[in-house]
């Protein structure tokens, strides 16, 4: 389990978002912040009227701090499977450009070979014929 501190300045900077989204016109989180009763006690009572001090709401709330836990907890979650995700595009992408550069490298072995025709190993003999004709 997180420090208690560290739940509340999550919170906190929640709130903070909420306003700078709320000056810019978007009211959507402080929608969401509202429909969340242990969020919105949060927000009224320490982020806008400072009623209490930060550190004091746990101990003035216990209930809607454990929901607020809870919802940190929730949000670490997402944040884990979104960066896999992100990961897992990453490595697709990587997998198919080498799938692709492998295609490719066996197409042109293909090409060389079909070119080339077979080729019959060459023996000491014929070696030894090429040099003297060479010579000659």
């Amino acid at each position: 389990m997180e420090p208690n501190m560290t739940i509340l300045e999550w919170a906190e900077s929640v709130c903070e978002t909420a306003d700078k989204a709320h000056l810019d016109g978007d009211n959507s989180l402080q929608a969401q912040i509202g429909r969340n009763p242990a969020f919105k006690v949060f927000f009224e009572n320490v982020h806008k009227l400072h009623n209490i001090q930060i550190a004091q709401f746990p101990q003035y709330f216990p209930n809607q701090f454990k929901e607020l836990t809870r919802l940190r907890e929730d949000y670490l979650k997402e944040v884990k499977i979104s960066e896999s995700v992100a990961r897992t595009d990453t490595l697709e992408a990587r997998f198919e450009k080498l799938e692709t550069a492998l295609m490719s490298f066996i197409e042109s072995q293909k090409q060389t070979t079909k070119g080339k025709g077979k080729q019959k190993p060459v023996t000491e003999d014929e070696t030894e014929e090429e040099t003297a004709s060479e010579e000659a």
